[in-house]
């Protein structure tokens, strides 16, 4: 039995039924020519002899009564892997497009809590022989990188060595409230430390704001409002779209700026270009959070979440595509300083304070008022960028052509691209919900194009 950190438990009390915290995490994989009973049955084989190395993959969640205290992780006596796994066959041609329709159908609808929180689909159908695995997890799971730790192994790693165990009995209420009695005394006398230093600190992070003169590193509620910024219901689009890993660093070589600078200046000219074309496009520039990974205590460790976030302006109101990398490479040195004088680990140790009951009612309570539509939205979209697999990966003796991964989307906060590096590609993957008055293709098919005319000043260097 394990306790949730007050970070992985937020995720469980944002949820609601229009805003279901998990992520996805795609890898399209060569299909061998089996036939989809005999891609199921050898997937079915291999997750099962790992998963006594995933022990989140077997664990359920258990509230704790009166909401004491966050809920445990405790391994589900009833734990069935066929519970867990889904498959479909993809309409005709099986391209891209029917394939992202598809995940955005997965995406919509949390997963079930009387189970552990993961599920997978088996996508059948793709062009040249290939079928996708689409991994549903929840976020209270793990982040980013523990999810890519955590397929990494369901996919190719070793098989565990020892049997999983039988006959684990659920959490006693009782036994419950006893560990949480026991554990928050220590923690509330912990808070007045926690306040004085962060009060410090924010004083510290002020001031230093005022001395610097980028003014891209943004306070939440600052951003205009737009299309993505709106109340949710149930229904998502999916889309993505990849690009040359080698043409990224080589933009980002001649700009003297970061690959992280470069995802984010091309994910702002692809957003600014769908606003144009939506006839939508606000003068001033839009706001993104910006994950933040903490280092981790185990290099391997496979869950949890250990995330902080930055606020930061895309510059979506400069057409220049150059201009918009370098206003963003000094906001994101500038966001990296005042983050590290605040402190990493705040937003984590904060939110072991969060209290069960009233974060849960509260969250639903703003959902069904449809709240969203009434406030500027804190930030107007999630831009993520995780570093991935250089090697290809192999699902057994499939070979897995592609990953791609997005993160969930929240009331006011309609919008989340999320970038995974794998052999070579950059691969973007872009979640968005239902009533947006264009398509999302529209905003994927548009990133190529901006890389394309980052690219052609070099490629014009080249050719004189």
């Amino acid at each position: 039995m394990t306790r949730l950190s007050g970070l992985d438990a937020n995720f469980l009390y944002w949820e609601t039924p229009r805003t279901p915290m998990h992520t996805l995490k795609i890898a399209v994989v060569d299909t061998l020519g089996l036939s989809r009973g005999e891609m199921r049955a050898r997937f079915v084989c291999a997750l099962q002899e790992r998963l006594a190395v995933l022990p989140t993959f077997r664990a359920r969640i258990h509230s704790v009564p009166l909401g004491l205290h966050h809920p445990v992780w405790a391994e589900d006596p009833d734990f069935d892997v066929q519970r867990h796994v889904y498959e479909d066959r993809l309409p005709q041609p099986g391209t891209a497009v029917e394939m992202d329709e598809a995940i955005g159908r997965i995406a919509a609808g949390p997963l079930p809590r009387d189970r552990p929180l993961w599920a997978v689909w088996i996508l059948h159908g793709l062009q040249d022989g290939a079928a996708a695995i689409v991994f549903k997890l929840h976020h209270a799971l793990a982040d980013g990188a523990a999810c890519l730790e955590l397929m990494n192994t369901a996919l190719s790693g070793a098989a565990a060595s020892s049997p999983l165990e039988e006959g684990r009995e659920r959490p006693r209420p009782t036994s419950l409230m006893r560990a949480a009695l026991r554990e928050r005394p220590s923690q509330i006398a912990a808070l007045p430390r926690l306040a004085r230093d962060t009060l410090q600190s924010s004083l510290t992070m002020a001031e230093h704001r005022r001395s610097a003169v980028s003014a891209g590193f943004k306070a939440p509620f600052t951003g205009p409002t737009t299309v993505f910024n709106r109340a949710l219901c149930a229904g998502r689009q999916f889309a993505t779209a990849r690009v040359s890993l080698d043409d990224m660093r080589r933009i980002k070589s001649r700009l003297g700026v970061t690959l992280n600078d470069v995802v984010m200046g091309v994910a702002g000219g692809a957003v600014r270009t769908y606003l144009a074309q939506a006839e939508a496009l606000p003068d001033k520039a839009l706001v993104a959070a910006v994950p933040v990974a903490r280092p981790r205590r185990e290099a391997t460790q496979l869950g949890g979440n250990n995330l902080s976030n930055l606020m930061l302006s895309l510059f979506t109101d400069q057409e220049d595509h150059e201009g918009r990398i370098g206003a963003i490479h000094r906001a994101n040195r500038q966001a990296k300083e005042s983050h590290a004088l605040l402190g990493s680990d705040r937003m984590r140790d904060w939110a072991e304070y969060a209290p069960p009951r009233l974060m849960a009612a509260t969250m639903r309570l703003y959902s069904r008022l449809r709240l969203a539509d009434r406030h500027r939205p804190p930030v107007n979209l999630v831009v993520s960028n995780v570093r991935g697999p250089a090697a290809r990966l192999w699902a057994g003796a499939h070979e897995v052509r592609s990953l791609y991964s997005v993160g969930p989307i929240l009331d006011g906060i309609g919008l989340n691209i999320t970038v995974w590096s794998y052999a070579g590609e950059m691969a973007f993957s872009v979640l968005g919900h239902d009533q947006m008055p264009l398509g999302l293709r529209r905003l994927t098919d548009a990133i190529p194009r901006v890389v394309e005319e980052l690219s052609e000043p070099s490629l014009l260097a080249r050719a004189c």
